[in-house]
């Protein structure tokens, strides 16, 4: 798991699959381990600080039947 840019470039230019912590929430989500996504994303970006474009906060929610 990998936010940051720099090491997503190199990891991806290695042929290494990359997922991102949106990534291991949605599929948390989808496999049941998680009953809401929405409040930690929302925990996420008031607490932490952590950036999300509205279009993807969105695009997440409705993947995730939220």
């Amino acid at each position: 798991m990998i936010d940051e840019l720099k090491g997503r470039n190199i990891a991806e230019s290695r042929g290494i699959k990359i997922t991102g912590l949106l990534g291991i929430l949605i599929q948390a989500k989808k496999r049941g381990f998680q009953e809401s996504l929405k409040p930690d994303l929302d925990r996420l970006i008031d607490v932490i600080g952590f950036r999300v474009e509205k279009n993807l906060y969105k695009w997440i929610l409705n993947q995730v039947g939220e």
